[in-house]
This record gives structure tokens, C-alpha cells and sequence, in this order.
């Protein structure tokens, strides 16, 4: 992903946004759109208790091509906080899910491999709910709470 802003939040309040602390809560249905012709983009509004990330989302994409490789994104203060990238190649790791944190001080990123954090084997097709499965452990793994009825499937299902 590259640079992004440095010192977008400081190192204690990037926690606090990470953690339960932050008091995030997603709001209303998940919104797709079809940014490319076949990249699906899903977005939710996340409110939290956290200075400077009061407003902030969740953000899941992928390919009609390869939608066992979503990406998952938590958005706050003009900056990617957390990224998760399943199934996908890193650094000369072979391909396996790994999850980006935003790094303050320098606006760049670290990488941990995560190879068990979703249930997506890498195949040219999903299960019906995979990516909704995907959504739920990523909202967990960066603390911010999901309304029911949150998920919308892509072209307006539910």
C-alpha cells in the first residue's frame, strides 16, 4: 500500500482505536459498489469514542476473478489502521492471509503472517457466506461492534 500519513494518530491512541476502549460501533447496511468492472467494494460507517477517528469504516474488496483474496480494511483518520489481505503473496511469503498495521511513526507498515485468520481456502470460488465470515472476524480482530443486519450481499441481496 505504501507510505501513508505519519503521526496520523499516536501510538497509545492507535491502541485505544484497537482495541474495546475505543467504543466503535459500525452503522446501517454495508454499501457496495463495483469500483472496476469486476472489483467488488463493500463499506461500512464505523463511529468511535476516539479523538481524530470519531468517524472511520470498514471496508472489504475483491475480484470476480479471484474472490478468494479479499481485502480488508479498518479506515480511521485519513489512514489504513489495519489491513488484511487473504491469501495473497507478501515479501516472498507464499500466498497465505497476513495483516498490515499501520505503524505512526513512520506512516509505513508492519506485517504479520495470520495463515489462520479466516476459514477462505484459495479456489476459483467461495461459499455463499465466506466473505460475510471474513467481514465478522476482521471487525472482531480490530474491536468494532456489528449492528444485526448489518451485511448486504453485492448486487443488493441480503
Amino acid at each position: 500500500m505504501g507510505t501513508q500519513a505519519v503521526g496520523a494518530f499516536t501510538p497509545a491512541t492507535l491502541g485505544v482505536l484497537l482495541s474495546p476502549l475505543s467504543k466503535a460501533q459500525a452503522i446501517g447496511r454495508l454499501a457496495w459498489s463495483v469500483t472496476k468492472p469486476s472489483c467488488h467494494e463493500g463499506v461500512l460507517k464505523v463511529r468511535t469514542a476516539v479523538g481524530g477517528a470519531e468517524v472511520a469504516s470498514l471496508r472489504i474488496y475483491y475480484t470476480d476473478h479471484t474472490p478468494s483474496e479479499p481485502t480488508l480494511q479498518y479506515l480511521a483518520g485519513g489512514v489504513a489502521a489495519v489491513r488484511a489481505c487473504a491469501n495473497t503473496k507478501h515479501d516472498g511469503w507464499a500466498p497465505m492471509t497476513h495483516v498490515h498495521y499501520y505503524v505512526p511513526q513512520t506512516g509505513g507498515e508492519r506485517c504479520d503472517q495470520a495463515p489462520g485468520l479466516f476459514n477462505l481456502p484459495l479456489a476459483p470460488t467461495v461459499a455463499a457466506d465466506a466473505h460475510r465470515q471474513a467481514f465478522e472476524v476482521f471487525a472482531g480482530l480490530v474491536s468494532v461492534d456489528l449492528p444485526d443486519g448489518y451485511w448486504a450481499e453485492p448486487g443488493g441481496g441480503t
